[in-house]
C-alpha cells in the first residue's frame, strides 16, 4: 500500500469514526482490507482506495470503517489503558473532584466487559472498613467486645473463588501488620462523643462496604425451652456505606448476610448470584463434604448460608 493511500484511509477512520490508525499499522490495513478490495473487483488495495475517495460516504465507506475496527470485547482487554486510569486518570479526577460523583461513560463496548472491568477496577481499589479483634490471646473468652477497623482492598479482580480467598488472607494478614486498627475506631468514637462521626460518615469517600464476621456458639442456644433454630447478624447500612456483609456462625452453620440499601444496589441478585457460585466453587475444591448455597432474597437484604 502507498503512502498516500494509507493516508487516506488514516483520515477517513478518524474523521468518520473518531479512531486513531498509527503509523506503522500499515500491515494492519492491507490485512484486512486486501480481501475485500478483491471482491469488489480491484487489483490492488491502492486502486480501491482511489476509489473510495471518489464518494466519501458511501456504504462501502462503512464497510471499510467496520473492517478496520477491533470487533472483540473481553474484561480487561489491553491491559494499560487500565493501568493508566488506575495510577493517572481516576486519581486525579477524585482529586479535582472531592466529595463529588464520578460518572464515567463507556462507549462501543460490545457487550459489556470493559465497563464491568472498569467497575471492578475502581471497587477493588476503593477499600472495604473491616473489623478486627484487638484481643490478646491470654484473654480469649473473656466477656467484651475488643474490636478495632481496618481498611481492606477487595481483589474482585481475581476471576478463581480459590485464588481470591487466598488472597483475601494475605492482604489481611499485611493490613494487620501495617495498620493500626485501634486507631480508626478510636477516632471514631471520639467523632460520636462530640457529634461529628454521622456528618463523617454521610460525606466520606474512603469506603463503600463494610464486612464483617463473628464466631457464634457452637451449641445450639434455647429460648424459654424453646430451641434457637437460626440467628441472622443485622447490621443496617450507615452514612453512605449502602452495603454491609456480615458473617456468622452458629450450632455447625453460617450465615452470610447482605444488608443493602435498595436504590444503590438495584441488582443486588447479580451479587448474591456471584457469591453463590463462589461458594459452589469453594466447595467443589475442599475435601470436607460439599455444602450447597441456598440464597433467599428479602426486600432490602440478601442471605446466603
Amino acid at each position: 500500500m502507498q503512502a498516500a493511500a494509507f493516508g487516506y484511509i488514516q483520515q477517513m477512520v478518524k474523521q468518520q469514526a473518531g479512531i486513531v490508525v498509527e503509523p506503522g499499522k500499515e500491515y494492519l490495513a492491507e490485512s484486512r482490507l486486501s480481501g475485500f478490495a478483491k471482491e469488489q473487483g480491484f487489483a490492488t488495495l491502492d486502486n480501491f482506495v482511489d476509489t473510495l475517495r471518489l464518494s466519501p460516504y458511501s456504504e462501502t465507506h462503512r464497510r471499510v470503517i467496520e473492517l478496520l475496527t477491533t470487533n472483540e470485547t473481553s474484561f480487561f482487554r489491553d491491559f494499560r489503558p487500565f493501568e493508566a486510569l488506575r495510577q493517572t486518570i481516576i486519581p486525579q479526577l477524585v482529586a479535582a473532584r472531592p466529595g463529588r460523583n464520578l460518572t464515567i461513560w463507556c462507549a462501543a463496548s460490545s457487550s459489556g466487559q470493559e465497563p464491568y472491568s472498569l467497575a471492578m477496577l475502581i471497587r477493588e481499589h476503593f477499600p472495604a472498613l473491616v473489623p478486627t479483634t484487638l484481643r490478646a490471646e491470654q484473654t480469649v473468652g473473656q466477656v467484651g467486645n475488643e474490636v478495632g477497623l481496618l481498611l481492606m482492598k477487595l481483589p474482585v479482580g481475581e476471576p478463581d473463588a480459590l485464588g481470591r480467598l487466598l488472597r483475601v488472607a494475605t492482604l489481611t494478614k499485611a493490613a494487620k501488620a501495617t495498620q493500626h486498627p485501634e486507631y480508626i475506631s478510636t477516632l471514631l468514637g471520639i467523632g460520636s462523643a462530640f457529634g461529628l462521626a454521622r456528618p463523617f460518615l454521610a460525606l466520606q469517600r474512603m469506603i463503600n462496604i463494610f464486612v464483617t464476621d463473628v464466631p457464634g456458639p457452637p451449641v445450639p442456644l434455647y429460648f424459654l425451652g424453646a430451641k434457637i433454630e437460626e440467628v441472622l447478624p443485622i447490621i443496617g447500612p450507615g452514612g453512605n456505606v449502602s452495603l454491609m456483609v456480615s458473617a456468622f456462625s452458629y450450632c455447625g452453620r453460617l450465615s452470610l448476610l447482605l444488608d443493602v440499601r435498595a436504590s444503590a444496589y438495584p441488582d443486588i441478585d447479580v451479587l448474591v448470584g456471584g457469591m453463590q457460585r463462589s461458594w459452589e466453587a469453594l466447595s467443589e475444591r475442599s475435601s470436607s463434604k460439599p455444602v450447597a448455597a441456598h440464597p433467599q432474597p428479602k426486600r432490602g437484604r440478601s442471605k446466603v448460608s
